[in-house]
């Protein structure tokens, strides 16, 4: 409801201002972050929706950690800690894959639950999309999945230090500290993700979209582009 997302914004501006997060005289990161509130709201709205619809639905566990990750984000990216939150925005990534890839494939759930060294590859979830019969043509006709794929691997690349412009080098704690230029870069990195994530989830249960809460498929639908908005709205 959109009097949820509002109590709920203010929530988080009470929180991270309490904790000094966030000096009440900076408006322009307020505004900042409310665009960053939108889109993790957004995803936090698949859980809360789809566990209701199907409540029995193992998989529903990747839409929380979806969640969880989008959620922890926002702190870590506003503490400083550059790594941690690409990190976060990287398991988004790989819980949309795992959503999707364990929602059609439950024994395979069933064996990840149950086997200590039981694996699969980042790439076989990402390669589902592209052959699962209800996805492979929309998703291949915006390429989604190289567009997440990539992105995936730049957030792989800040986490590992795999070039030197992205290792931190931080010698003392009074170095981890917020910039502005880190937080943009972060809001630019989260939009696209949100962007592809509410894609994949929207064709996905394209046929229940009409079953959400109005005001929660219209915030998810406000994070799309005008062209994918059309797409999910014809029969």
């Amino acid at each position: 409801m959109q009097t949820d997302l509002i109590t709920d914004y203010n929530e988080l501006i009470k929180y991270v201002i309490k904790n000094g997060l966030l000096k009440k005289n900076r408006p322009e990161i307020s505004k900042k972050l409310r665009t960053v509130h939108k889109y993790v709201y957004s995803l936090a709205i698949w859980e809360y929706e789809l566990s209701r619809i199907y409540p029995n639905q193992d998989a529903n566990i990747f839409l929380g950690e979806i969640r969880s990750d989008a959620i922890n984000s926002i702190l870590l990216s506003l503490y400083g800690f550059k790594k941690s939150a690409n990190l976060s925005i990287r398991g988004i990534i790989e819980n949309t894959f795992r959503y999707v890839y364990y929602y059609d494939h439950p024994i395979e759930l069933a064996l990840m639950n149950g086997r200590e060294k039981y694996f699969i590859s980042i790439k076989e979830f990402s390669d589902w999309l592209v052959s699962h019969p209800n996805l492979k043509e929309k998703i291949s006709h915006y390429q989604i999945n190289d567009k997440l794929y990539e992105k995936y691997g730049k957030t792989s690349e800040i986490v590992h230090g795999t070039r030197p412009r992205y290792l931190q080098l931080v010698s003392s704690l009074n170095e981890i500290k917020f910039y502005l230029s880190d937080f943009n870069a972060y809001i630019d990195t989260l939009r696209e993700v949100v962007r592809d994530s509410n894609f994949v989830i929207s064709v996905f249960h394209k046929r229940i979209l009409g079953k959400l809460d109005y005001h929660n498929k219209m915030l998810i639908m406000q994070t799309l582009p005008d062209s994918r908005r059309d797409l999910l709205s014809k029969p």
